[in-house]
Formats: structure tokens, C-alpha cells, sequence
């Protein structure tokens, strides 16, 4: 079965192989802030940024966030917020959107357990409601596009730096980095969700948090047009939790 939701189901659904329309972000309106700690806790105080050249800080930040067992990544624009709470040793995710697309109500969370999707979303403008119950996705449209090994791309430092960006520590802890060409190489994922039907996510600039613990805090991408996404990092080895929902939750369960 190929749903075709509105940009806001975009994160969830590419995971699985479906299809989505266009919707362009605006800018966020956030600014990146001092890297919070390990657990997701900001501090009173600025945590001391990592020493060093920062080419070199950046890049093991991302080497070690790829590494890492767990985490939560929330990915932010004006119009949606996606929560992803990934565990790569247990194998689950939970996957949360809620947005406002074209003054529609756009809501809705995916699950993956035991190898298992499922689907409970809500989109006027893109056609898709599941009126409050789950959709099974089949174990090959899980697997088809693997969220395990889709989702770490975003800290791929060779794909996304290349060997000719410029990268300069902006402020404590925050690192402002310029492609060598035009725009940044991003995952396909991270194109889908920013820019859904798009070539490429335009982005011209991105600023990189690093956290005491020398881990990516916070990514904040700026395209060609002047608008943000920010992706925000917590929760790095905390176990996630992820339930399957009930028989009686699941359409023909």
C-alpha cells in the first residue's frame, strides 16, 4: 500500500518508500544556542567547547554521533517539528510530526519494533487519516529503506563537509561552516523532509553545536533562499522505549 501524505508525514513515510508532495519551509525561528549536555539538559552555565582545530572538532563530533547507540534528533522548521527517537541496539524508533500545512492539522507518529512498522497520521491537505488507529507497514517496506542506517547519514562528515569546506569556530561551542561549492550534499531523508519533491535541500551555510561531552548538539541549516531548519540533538545512550500498539489499535488486527 503507497500513501502519498502532505510534507509534514514526509520524514516518516520516506522511511518506508512513499512518495510526497511539495512544501517549502520558512526560516525557524530559533537561533543555535549554546550545546546542551549529553542528556538533553541545557546548562546555567556554557558548557567549555572541545579544543582544538575546528575541521577537526567537527568531524569527530559527527564520527562519534553516527557512533552513537541511541539518541533523539528534533528537527524543526516553521511549519512542522519531527521527533525521532531512534535506539540502534534494541532496534525501535518512534518517530513524532506535528505541524500546520496550509492551515491543516498535520499530526501523526510512527513506531517501528521488532523489525515492524506502523503508521498513525493525520493529514487533511495531503489526504491521509487513519481516523486514530495504526496501519501495519510490511516488513519489506521497513527494510527497503532501513531508518537504522538512513537516519545516521545526517552525520556523514565525508558526504557532507567534502574535503574543501570551510570551517571556522563561530563562538563557543558552535562551528559556522561554508560548502566549498554552492550548496551542502545532504542525505536524501533530510532533502524529503525539509523539501519534499525538491532535488536537493538547497542549504547554503550550516552552523554545528558541539557539546562538552564532544558530541553534535545542534545543527542549523540555512538554504538558498534565507530559510532554517534546526536540528536539535538530546538524549545520546538513553535507552528508547517503543511499544508496539494493540491488536485492537491496528486496522484488520
Amino acid at each position: 500500500m503507497r500513501l502519498r501524505p502532505h510534507a509534514a508525514a514526509v520524514a516518516a513515510l520516506v522511511l518506508f518508500g512513499a512518495t510526497a508532495t511539495a512544501c517549502s519551509p520558512k526560516e525557524a525561528d530559533q537561533d543555535v544556542a549554546p550545546p546542551p549536555s549529553q542528556s538533553g539538559s541545557p546548562s546555567s552555565d556554557t558548557p567549555p567547547a572541545p579544543v582544538g582545530d575546528p575541521r577537526e572538532v567537527v568531524e569527530t563530533a559527527m564520527a562519534a554521533s553516527m557512533k552513537a547507540s541511541s539518541y533523539t534528533m528534533t528537527v524543526t522548521t516553521s511549519k512542522v517539528e519531527v521527533t525521532i527517537s531512534i535506539d540502534y541496539g534494541s532496534k525501535t524508533m518512534s518517530m513524532l510530526v506535528d505541524g500546520t500545512v496550509d492551515g491543516d492539522t498535520v499530526k501523526g507518529e510512527v513506531r517501528v519494533v521488532d523489525g515492524k512498522g506502523y503508521l498513525n497520521f493525520t493529514d487533511p491537505t495531503g489526504g491521509v487519516d487513519t481516523g486514530g488507529q495504526w496501519l501495519a507497514m510490511a516488513p519489506e517496506d521497513v527494510a527497503e529503506d532501513d531508518p537504522f542506517t538512513v537516519i545516521k547519514t545526517i552525520f556523514d562528515a565525508g558526504d557532507l563537509l567534502g574535503p574543501d569546506a570551510q570551517v571556522t569556530a563561530e563562538s563557543p561551542g558552535v562551528y559556522k561552516i561554508t560548502p566549498a561549492g554552492k550548496t551542502f550534499d545532504l542525505p536524501e531523508f533530510f532533502t524529503e523532509l525539509t523539501d519534499p519533491g525538491a532535488s536537493e535541500f538547497q542549504a547554503t551555510e550550516l552552523r554545528l553545536g558541539v557539546g562538552a561531552d564532544g558530541l553534535v548538539s545542534t545543527m542549523e541549516l540555512t538554504d538558498a533562499k534565507g530559510a532554517k531548519t534546526l536540528v536539535s540533538m538530546s538524549n545520546y545512550g538513553i535507552p528508547v522505549k517503543v511499544d508496539k500498539p494493540a491488536d485492537s489499535e491496528i486496522m484488520g488486527g
